[in-house]
């Protein structure tokens, strides 16, 4: 066989590859708008993707779009919170808004009992913020493997412009010996 032989058969492995992919893409272009008078199982149908051009499918069964499941929703965050002049602190879960990260605030450098040093209650922070505004959720993180506290917090207010006062009074304030950070 004869180099010229040789590229004319590839070629020809080329062409008959190329139109084995497009007629798919070619099927699914003349059915890609789903009319609204269609049977439901009709436009499930027309959802199917080919199993054969499923990138990634190592299962070699085709993906499948349901119209009608409901969308993933991640489950909320829940933060324990005490209020204000509260004499015992009752946990009590906490949902954030989903405008909650306008009205947050992040504080660092806390005191966290280091080398028997001083170290922070939510009662403590809720008194320090108070003057601030309303707080509705504070949270003091804590190292997961050990427990310990890891001197950040989190505080939500109940307006975004308690959050803004907070900022502007409290950061690089001195709190407990430690000057803190609040963003």
């Amino acid at each position: 066989m004869d180099i010229d032989e040789e590229i004319a058969r590839i070629q020809a492995q080329i062409d008959q590859d190329n139109n084995q992919r497009s007629q798919p893409q070619q099927q699914q272009q003349q059915q890609q708008f789903v009319g609204f008078n269609q049977p439901q199982q009709q436009q499930q149908q027309q959802y199917q993707a080919p199993s054969q051009g499923n990138v990634g499918n190592t299962s070699n069964t085709p993906f499948h779009v349901n119209p009608q499941a409901t969308p993933y929703t991640p489950p909320q965050q829940q933060q324990t919170a005490a209020p204000y002049g509260a004499t015992e602190a009752q946990p009590t879960a906490h949902t954030f808004s989903k405008d909650s990260d306008s009205r947050s605030i992040f504080v660092g450098n806390l005191p966290k009992g280091d080398n028997g040093g001083p170290s922070t209650t939510v009662e403590e922070l809720t008194q320090f913020f108070g003057d601030c505004g309303n707080i509705l959720n504070c949270t003091l993180r804590k190292d997961r493997q050990t427990g310990q506290l890891t001197g950040n917090a989190y505080i939500e207010f109940e307006k975004y412009t308690s959050m803004g006062k907070a900022i502007d009074t409290k950061d690089k304030a001195d709190f407990k010996g430690n000057t803190i950070i609040v963003c």
